[in-house]
């Protein structure tokens, strides 16, 4: 019988020695097992990584548990204690046995695409149209006209002071993707897309961003705050602190911060 693996080291500091050799006994420990190795890389158990289910290097990997800490519950969802992964394979085959996860969730970081659109100058500009260009004359002709908008630049001054930051619609709904309407299957993409910029610009396809696939067959319900959740922690960063952007139409770094003003949904 294989002797389990001691993870206590997972819980201490980074700085503290039996860290750095709990991570190389961890190592050692998975490139021992060939079914969880590939091409010479493994699924990276850091807390950057462990999302996205990148396979890196070994000296990669430990680099980045090192710097940034192994996510401790990787192989437990830390609210239900469900194991994250399913064995497929037949009865009593144990040489082909693989184990995969019971739902893979698809998170496309939003924070490196807004900062694309200050650093091309197609588009840097017109992130600041809602306040230099944007026609005030009473008229309700994009959101910068409501009360709502009003009402949170009165609010969050420290927001308002800088017309580059972003403000953020979000949209989801469920959809069919097989195009088959006797298929009961339910996919749901959850799209952001920035306000800042003219009604005629803001719901095109190069300005609507993907930021989550939940995927089917079935609705996530309510249980749609779970998969939200990587979402909604890059959101609180935005706000709270932002990010160091280049705007190439000033020429100088700035702290994009963003808000979600609205949520669109039935």
């Amino acid at each position: 019988m294989e002797t389990p693996i001691d993870k206590s080291w997972m819980k201490l500091s980074r700085s503290n020695p039996k860290y750095d050799q709990g991570v190389t006994a961890f190592l050692d420990y998975a490139y021992s097992h060939e079914k969880w190795v590939e091409e010479g890389m493994i699924i990276c158990p850091c807390k950057v990584c462990g999302l996205h289910r990148d396979r890196l290097v070994r000296s990669e990997v430990n680099w980045h548990l090192l710097r940034y800490g192994i996510k401790q519950h990787y192989t437990v969802c830390p609210k239900c204690k469900t194991l994250r992964w399913k064995t497929q394979g037949g009865k009593g085959d144990k040489k082909n046995k693989k184990k995969i996860p019971w739902k893979v969730l698809r998170y496309f970081p939003l924070t490196p695409r807004l900062q694309r659109l200050f650093m091309s100058s197609m588009t840097a500009s017109i992130m600041r149209w809602h306040s230099e260009e944007h026609v005030k004359d009473g008229e309700l002709r994009h959101p910068a006209d409501s009360e709502a908008w009003k009402h949170f630049d009165q609010t969050h001054e420290s927001f308002n002071v800088d017309s580059r930051n972003v403000r953020l619609g979000l949209a989801t709904d469920g959809f069919n993707p097989y195009g088959n309407m006797s298929a009961n299957h339910s996919t749901w993409p959850v799209l952001l897309f920035p306000y800042n910029i003219p009604p005629w610009k803001c719901m095109k396809e190069p300005y609507t961003f993907m930021s989550l696939l939940i995927p089917g067959p079935k609705s996530p319900g309510n249980d749609i705050d779970v998969y939200l959740e990587p979402l909604v922690d890059e959101l609180k960063t935005l706000w709270e602190t932002g990010v160091q952007t280049w705007d190439i139409s000033t020429k100088q770094n700035f702290q994009m911060r963003a808000a979600v003003m609205w949520t669109i949904n039935d």
